[in-house]
């Protein structure tokens, strides 16, 4: 489908929910840029950014409790750009990012591209974690009674 300005985006294939989120939108490898998503189906939804995107153009958008969506700006207008999902959304997905939101936009703030995911230990250290501090703390009881009885 060419992407088109359109005056009429209410030409829909499915029913979008009223979402009215932050979100980011991401191009190619720059910084992502503030957007709101305002209406959400599982193949795509309608965004509203200060930031210019050209028609075509391939973006990831990124919405609380879903992560990054990518997708493909179809139309733009006086009420925002048209993004169609490369994938559509999960069933459930809508329900979940419609949750409460943890997320406020910051005005200006830039967000890591690949934030840093650190893992919990395993079981086995976690494991070894405790028990040494077991042994560590009875240790150091024992010491004491037996300073004081001494």
């Amino acid at each position: 489908m060419a992407p088109s300005r359109v005056q009429d985006y209410d030409r829909r294939s499915a029913p979008r929910v009223n979402f009215g989120r932050p979100g980011t939108v991401r191009i190619s490898d720059a910084p992502p840029v503030e957007a709101f998503v305002c209406d959400l189906t599982r193949e795509g939804c309608r965004l509203v950014t200060d930031a210019p995107i050209a028609p075509g153009q391939k973006v990831q958008v990124g919405i609380a409790h879903l992560g990054l969506t990518a997708g493909q700006i179809v139309w733009y207008g006086e009420y925002g750009y048209g993004c169609k999902f490369d994938v559509p959304l999960a069933p459930g997905a809508i329900t979940r990012a419609s949750g409460p939101s943890n997320v406020t936009a910051l005005h200006g703030a830039i967000l890591p591209a690949n934030p840093t995911v650190t893992s919990k230990l395993g079981l086995r250290a976690r494991l070894a974690v405790i028990v040494g501090a077991s042994v560590i703390g009875w240790g150091a009881v024992f010491a004491v009674a037996m300073f004081l009885l001494g």
